[in-house]
């Protein structure tokens, strides 16, 4: 089969531009299910980003030893189907017994990946099929690290009750409760607590969520971390407390807030 300027052969260029049904006619007469663009972009990876499941599924049952873990830059099918957020092709990948771990150049996972994009249905598949919820990337974070920091409440209420680890710390001595104040998630941070999380975990610096909520001006979330009893009266390593924190950062309602809460 010919192939354009860009290595393309005409399945590929039917995928880009969208047309379905002409892809999955044209499948019959492909020769090279292994063909690659001029990026060294395999066919299949265009079926994996142009959601065509029926070529995707043609191309791995018809290749002679198909390698089901193929990766362009260290990304494998599966993490890039989990990349654009095609849980139906994660389905399919899955039948295939895939490597559910398998990182990117960064240590990042399926699971974590489908976690920072908030892909519930994609994160439930991987963790059926034993992905580990409490995997570490390399700066130290877990999936539940990526759902507070992403905002991605779907995944992180998924990673709860399935038994996520709400403690670990990541490289930075942060757990996902402080992860969660700190992108200002008051959901995420009321679901952690509603699960049990240490309300009063500290960072490396000794802070707890309600001196980072205090200095970060964010007042639904110390009425949050108050309503479940947070312990108003820790103190850093700089000796401050979340009082001095709101001072500092010139919140009258947090400090109100802290000043009638205070030793409760």
């Amino acid at each position: 089969m010919e192939v354009d300027l860009k290595n393309r052969n005409s399945i590929m260029i039917t995928m880009e531009n969208g047309y379905t049904e002409i892809s999955e006619f044209l499948l019959p007469f492909i020769t090279d299910f292994k063909q690659k663009d001029d990026k060294g972009i395999p066919l299949i990876f265009y079926a994996v980003r142009k959601g065509q499941h029926n070529v995707l599924k043609h191309i791995i049952e018809n290749t002679k030893d198909f390698d089901i873990d193929i990766q362009i830059d260290g990304v494998s099918l599966l993490f890039e189907a989990v990349k654009c957020m095609n849980p139906d092709a994660v389905q399919i990948i899955l039948q295939y017994n895939p490597l559910v771990e398998h990182p990117n150049e960064f240590g990042k996972t399926p699971l974590m990946e489908a976690c920072t994009t908030d892909d519930d249905l994609s994160a439930g598949l991987l963790i059926d099929a034993g992905a580990n919820i409490n995997a570490r990337e390399n700066k130290g974070n877990t999936p539940l690290h990526h759902s507070c920091i992403s905002k991605g409440n779907k995944t992180g209420k998924l990673l709860l009750e399935r038994g996520a680890d709400m403690e670990i710390i990541n490289s930075d001595g942060i757990p996902p409760l402080i992860a969660a104040t700190m992108k200002k998630n008051a959901e995420m941070v009321r679901n952690l607590l509603l699960f049990n999380s240490n309300v009063n975990v500290m960072d490396a610096f000794g802070n707890s969520a309600l001196i980072h909520a205090a200095q970060m001006n964010c007042p639904e979330i110390v009425e949050v971390l108050i309503s479940f009893h947070a312990d108003t009266t820790i103190i850093n390593r700089n000796g401050n407390d979340a009082l001095a924190a709101a001072r500092k950062s010139g919140s009258p309602q947090i400090m109100k807030l802290l000043s009638e809460n205070r030793n409760k």
